[in-house]
């Protein structure tokens, strides 16, 4: 997701808001507010926010509270997307007890070895559209409204180092929930019926509640596991929340599992940079669901989207147009980067080469006729062979009067560059010379033939054996020495 991207989380108490800007390095957090939402009014509360950050994004995504909200778990007889959104509506009708014509439905994936396992959730449409009218008042249009505390979640399982098994607190006030996931999958979603609505008084409240929350979470673990019959035990707890800020937090959730606990805080961990003066405000009891809702993963754990149906997103096919011109300009970027890289290893490796060929021909001249590096190793390689085994046959049956090396430089002169020939041997005796070479075609190969004929060192070219051999031709040829030699 490239741009400005904005996270809004939504509670009857609060209105919070992060601001990033995604790029190749990751997350770069811009901006982070929070405001309580007095008289009952959110957009006021969003106008307040709007005066201390410019809330104009590319995207902007949107986090409601779970009240009003009816999650299930269900099993369709389908595994594929298309035939599950086609049918969804049908299979939750058994599963609710209200129409599902006036809902907004959405589900994922509870069980990895089951595609057809689903978590749904589905909330009234003029939830929807009222959420969705007080953001366009505010100037914004959310791409996506999720539930909270799910993009937090999400998040946490999408993080290498987190259990397979566990259980989420979001120790909100007024909507407390808990996520119970499995293999890294959610299995169950619920609001916890012990809200507090009125204002929290001292630590013994906060306490209360909190206790309160514990109790209803080991009364749906209990159900859960009688339910399922699978004796489901976290290997961790974590909680986040309002509430989780309280220094007695941990010790209270400890007294009532076996489970270790962890407070979460995704402005310390992931892809994610933040100024020192942004962290002094960021306060991850208010705003890392907002966080979460821009930095969470979108695969196996993409969680809810309510924009669906009528309330789909106007501007999501407009929106993916720009995505993909700037995806076409960075890649033609990249793509132009990569040729000039390219051109200048091809151009100082050519200048390198060059410059070890006039080193070779001024400490070698009498190779400096032949044009192949190839060619050229070949020749000092028949030279050294030579030098170091006086005894052979090269120097006990040559002719004195001609030297190996007027030989070689005859064959350069008369295969001159325009034909690709690549010696491989190369036997010289007192009567003939054998060869055995590589080069592109069957006609350059009798190109070869006339051009050695035409040497006054040998009165007969003979060709043993030619055949190809990839792109190439290997070529076998005796050339008989003439008289004079």
């Amino acid at each position: 997701m490239p741009g400005k991207i904005l996270g809004i989380d939504i509670s009857n108490s609060y209105i919070s808001a992060v601001q990033v800007i995604s790029g190749l390095k990751g997350y770069q957090v811009v901006s982070c507010f929070s405001e309580p939402v007095t008289d009952n009014n959110p957009l006021n509360a969003l106008e307040k926010l709007a005066g201390r950050i410019d809330l104009k994004s590319d995207r902007s995504l949107l986090s409601i509270p779970p009240s009003g909200i009816s999650f299930r778990n269900i099993e369709t007889p389908f595994k594929d997307a298309k035939k599950i959104r086609q049918t969804l509506p049908f299979e939750m009708e058994s599963h609710v007890p209200f129409s599902v014509d006036g809902m907004i439905i959405d589900y994922t994936h509870s069980d990895a070895e089951n595609p057809a396992a689903l978590l749904t959730a589905a909330v009234e449409k003029p939830t929807v559209s009222g959420y969705i009218d007080l953001l366009q008042k505010a100037g914004l249009d959310p791409d996506i409204i999720d539930v909270r505390p799910v993009p937090v979640v999400t998040w946490l399982l999408d993080q290498e180092k987190s259990p397979l098994n566990g259980i989420y607190l979001d120790l909100e006030p007024e909507h407390p929930s808990l996520v119970i996931f499995k293999g890294k999958r959610i299995v169950v979603i619920r609001e916890l019926p012990c809200s507090f609505d009125q204002g929290i008084e001292g630590p013994e409240a906060v306490e209360n509640i909190i206790k309160a929350i514990c109790t209803e979470t080991s009364k749906t673990l209990h159900s859960y596991n009688t339910r399922e019959r699978n004796g489901f035990k976290p290997e961790r707890i974590y909680f986040g929340g309002r509430l989780s800020g309280y220094r007695d937090a941990q010790s209270i959730i400890n007294s009532f599992f076996e489970t270790p606990s962890e407070r979460l805080n995704i402005a310390r961990e992931g892809k994610l940079r933040m100024d020192l003066n942004l962290s002094a405000i960021y306060d991850p009891a208010l705003m890392d669901n907002a966080l979460a809702l821009i930095v969470k993963e979108t695969g196996k754990n993409s969680g809810f989207n309510f924009r669906r149906g009528e309330f789909k997103s106007n501007k999501s096919v407009l929106g993916q147009v720009k995505y993909i011109k700037t995806s076409i300009i960075m890649l033609a970027l990249l793509f132009f980067m990569l040729i000039i890289n390219l051109g200048t290893d091809y151009y100082f490796v050519s200048k390198h080469h060059s410059e070890v060929n006039r080193e070779f021909d001024k400490r070698v001249p009498e190779f400096s006729g032949i044009q192949s590096a190839r060619g050229k190793i070949t020749a000092a390689r028949q030279k050294l062979k030579t030098l170091s085994n006086p005894s052979s046959d090269l120097s006990n049956e040559i002719n004195p009067d001609q030297r190996v090396l007027d030989i070689i430089r005859d064959l350069s002169i008369s295969i001159n560059s325009q034909y690709p020939f690549d010696i491989n041997t190369l036997t010289i005796r007192s009567s003939e010379v054998t060869i055995t070479a590589e080069t592109d075609s069957f006609d350059t190969v009798s190109k070869i033939k006339n051009a050695l004929k035409s040497s006054d060192l040998y009165k007969n070219v003979v060709e043993i054996k030619r055949e190809q051999k990839g792109d190439g031709v290997i070529l076998d040829l005796k050339l008989d020495m003439a008289d004079q030699l």
